[in-house]
This record gives C-alpha cells, sequence and structure tokens, in this order.
C-alpha cells in the first residue's frame, strides 16, 4: 500500500519505484483503496520516489485525471517528468518537477503580507514564500488568478517556477531592480503625495473592470464573516442597525484586489507591478477602500506600531498616505460627500477591525472602543453607497 495523508481536504498519494506492467493492477488497486477511503477536494500525487512509470502506468493516470478534475502531479525526477512531457500529459494536467531548494538567509526582504513574505533573490528575480507549509493548492489559485488578471490588462507579475525554502514553498517572479512602494516611502516620505497617486491611479484601474464571466469569489462572503464576530461584542439593536447599513451595499461585478496595499505594489523602472493575487474577487469597491482604510488608518488604532511591524512605514506616514488616498480617489467630489464617504469606509473597516480582535483577543480593551465609534457612525449614515 502506498504512503498517504490527508492535510485541508488535500489527498496527497506518494507512489514509489517502478510501476509498469508487472505491477500496475495492484499499483491501481491501491491507489483507489486509498481514494475510497478518504473525502477530499483536492488530488496530490507525488512522485518524488517514483522511478519509472511505463505507459500501463501512464493508463492509470489517465483514469484518474478524468474522475478527479482537481488533480496535479508533483516532485517528479527530470526522467520521469520527460515521461509524461514526451507523452502528453503535461499538456492536459498540472505535472510538477521535483521543486529546486534554495536558500533565503542573506537575502533582503522587501515586502509581506497575510500569507506571505516577499524575498529579493537575485538582482532581477523576487520570491514569495507562503507562510503555511502546505500551501500547494493556494499557490497554483494565485498562478491562474495572475494570468487572468494579466489577461484583463493588469500589471501582474506572473510565477515562473515554484520553489522549496526549508519546509516553506515559494514562488518565483522575474522582477528586475524592484523593491515595494511600502519600502519607497520608507526611504523618502516626501513622495508620498506622488507614491498615493500612482497608488490610486492602478486602483481606479482595478475597480474599473467588470468580471461577471469570470469564476472569481464575493467579497460580501467575507464581510458577512466579519458580522458573525461583530454580533458577539454588540447589543442586538446595534448588530440589527449594523447588518441593515451592511445589506444597503450594492453587490456588483466589479474587480477587487482583496488585500491592496503598498507591500504588493513593487516598484519597477517600467511601472508598478502588482503581486499577491490569491485575494482577486469582485464587489463594491467600498470594500476595497475598507481594507485600505483597515491598513493604514484604524489598524494603528489598535496598536500604533502595527505600520511599523507590518509596512515598515511609521503611523504618521501611514496617516498621510491613507489621506492622500481619500483624496485622490475622491478627486473632483465636494468635501461633504468626501466626508461621507470617509464615514462609510471607517464604518465598514471598523467592522474587520472588530473581527481582526475578536478572534485574536476577545478582552481586548480596543474592542469597547470600536464599538462606541461603531455604534455613533451607525447613527450618523443612510447607507454604504459610495458616491
Amino acid at each position: 500500500m502506498y504512503k498517504f495523508e490527508l492535510k485541508n481536504d488535500i489527498l496527497f498519494i506518494y507512489l514509489e519505484g517502478n510501476i509498469d506492467s508487472t505491477n500496475a493492477s495492484l499499483c491501481e488497486e491501491n491507489i483507489l483503496s486509498i481514494i475510497s477511503q478518504n473525502t477530499f477536494n483536492y488530488l496530490l500525487i507525488d512522485g518524488q520516489n517514483l522511478s519509472y512509470i511505463s505507459s500501463a502506468g501512464l493508463r492509470i493516470i489517465l483514469k484518474l485525471m478524468r474522475s478527479y478534475k482537481k488533480m496535479e502531479i508533483i516532485n517528479l525526477s527530470n526522467e520521469v517528468y520527460d515521461i509524461f512531457d514526451m507523452t502528453g500529459f503535461t499538456k492536459m494536467m498540472t505535472i510538477r518537477k521535483v521543486f529546486k531548494k534554495i536558500d533565503l538567509d542573506k537575502t533582503i526582504k522587501v515586502g509581506e503580507g497575510a500569507k506571505g513574505i516577499v524575498y529579493r533573490y537575485k538582482d532581477d528575480m523576487i520570491v514569495k514564500v507562503y507562510k503555511d507549509k502546505d500551501a500547494l493548492s493556494s499557490i497554483q489559485r494565485e498562478r491562474e488568478l495572475a494570468k487572468q488578471a494579466f489577461i484583463l490588462g493588469l500589471p501582474t507579475a506572473i510565477s515562473f517556477d515554484v520553489v522549496k525554502v526549508g519546509d516553506y514553498y515559494g514562488t518565483v517572479f522575474e522582477l528586475i531592480d524592484a523593491d515595494s512602494m511600502s519600502n519607497k516611502i520608507k526611504e523618502d516620505e516626501s513622495k508620498i503625495d506622488e507614491y498615493a497617486y500612482e497608488f490610486v491611479s492602478l486602483l481606479k484601474k482595478i475597480n474599473s473592470i467588470n468580471v461577471e464571466k469570470l469564476n472569481l469569489r464575493s467579497q460580501m462572503s467575507l464581510v458577512n464573516i466579519w458580522l458573525k464576530n461583530v454580533k458577539n461584542v454588540v447589543d442586538l439593536d446595534l448588530f440589527n442597525k449594523i447588518e441593515k447599513l451592511v445589506n444597503t451595499i450594492h453587490e456588483t461585478h466589479t474587480l477587487i484586489h482583496g488585500d491592496y496595499h503598498t507591500n504588493n505594489l513593487m516598484m519597477t523602472k517600467e511601472g508598478i507591478i502588482l503581486i499577491d493575487m490569491d485575494t482577486l474577487s469582485y464587489g463594491n469597491p467600498i470594500i476595497e477602500l475598507a481594507t485600505i482604510d483597515f491598513t493604514y488608518n484604524t489598524f494603528n488604532e489598535i496598536d500604533e506600531n502595527n505600520s511599523k511591524h507590518f509596512l515598515g512605514i511609521s503611523k504618521d506616514a501611514a496617516s498621510k498616505f491613507y489621506a492622500e488616498i481619500i483624496r485622490y480617489y475622491f478627486d473632483g467630489k465636494s468635501n461633504d460627500v468626501i466626508n461621507k464617504n470617509r464615514d462609510r469606509i471607517q464604518f465598514l473597516s471598523l467592522i474587520r477591525v472588530l473581527n481582526h480582535v475578536y478572534k485574536r483577543d476577545k478582552e481586548s480593551p480596543f474592542i469597547s472602543e470600536a464599538v462606541i465609534k461603531i455604534k455613533n457612525l451607525a447613527n450618523k449614515l443612510d447607507d454604504l453607497n459610495l458616491e
């Protein structure tokens, strides 16, 4: 019986030795037995210890491929990979060679997000290392979403390789002389206005794209998750007001990055390159703006050092940057409209902050402060649709 393990709805089956006409039937029987004993959403065949596979073995893979659309083969040696390549399997499904191992101990960190850390690997390459050791399915999803974004005309970095960094996986991007916008702000805060303009210009381009025909998740599903935890910390009357306001958000098929901040904007001589595409989704732009408010504004209310830890820039710089973002995003609007939109955005941002804090520290004194602010805004606002 082959070794196997189930992790996060991914079934790993580890093939080994030779698979040919002498043992193909037993091999197939073992694989089907493992599959029948497990419930999973994704099938990963690990061939790191597979020495050879004949046409009889390939027929087993073909049967599996027809039965399981969410499937890939990983960690193949060059020799075994060549067999799959010559027989056309690499054009029919995802098949990967054994991951190259690289060392990033002496490299420079250029950015960090919730799910990964970006390092400068060489002058013309960066590597995003995922914090989850079982990130292969996330990596595949992000690569597919990056391709879709590229086709839509966004300046997106496409990963050309997957590597191992210790026990973790990383994706490699070719970005010549690239540095994060966060680092650029840190180096010269006098250019905050210039960077905010570029930040908003790309954001507006993203938010101008209709993705009704693409299979992306809705951002409202995340907002509903935030609401579940908010319900635990506010009284029923206030929650009803909050829920009523959230329900005024018009659902649209506008493209949303979902994690849009300066760590994910790489500055190159050719312009801005957008990375970290696994949060690509659709929804009302107020949700995107609320996430930005969370990053540069309300996140610092929990701890004034948060922007320093996460973005590498001071609280003051983050505050100035956010003010410029709002100014440019609502350019041409009256002060009354801008202030009302700012209140709407902050209301939704505070809901996200409450969710964030509640999950980590249910006794945090910030919770009561946030509830008071939400209550005041709930009494002030009629709806959450941007003008």
